[in-house]
């Protein structure tokens, strides 16, 4: 007889779950993947462009380093913010430094964060 002997059959397929005990020593079924494998479990989602560039400026400012100028934070005890320096301007909506200002959202920056070492005290006009 011609073609395969039933001998030389090949093995059936196993199923595509699987059991698994559980902490609470539950079994549970499990899907596999087409390998046979465990599925990967999903990682964490990453973070968006305007939340990775808020965290990156947040670590900036908590080991002392201005985030949009680079320059050294002053002291907090002298009071200064980015909103008092003669380089802070805001262009439509946007506060930016006049030391590297760009159109872009990573020079952004606020009004309330301590002053950098290139800090120039805006002149108040006088009251009269």
């Amino acid at each position: 007889m011609d073609g395969i002997a039933l001998d030389d059959a090949p093995p059936e397929r196993e199923p595509h779950t699987a059991v698994r005990q559980d902490l609470a020593g539950e079994q549970r079924p499990r899907q596999l993947d087409m390998f046979g494998d465990e599925p990967c479990a999903p990682g964490p989602k990453p973070l968006s462009a305007q939340r990775h560039r808020t965290a990156r400026k947040q670590d900036a400012l908590a080991s002392g380093v201005h985030p949009v100028s680079g320059h050294r934070l002053l002291p907090e005890s002298d009071g200064k913010t980015c909103g008092g320096c003669l380089r802070f301007f805001e262009h439509g909506r946007y506060r930016k430094c006049r030391l590297n200002a760009t159109r872009g959202p990573a020079t952004d920056l606020r009004a309330s964060w301590p002053a950098c070492t290139q800090f120039l005290a805006r002149e108040e006009p006088p009251d009269g």
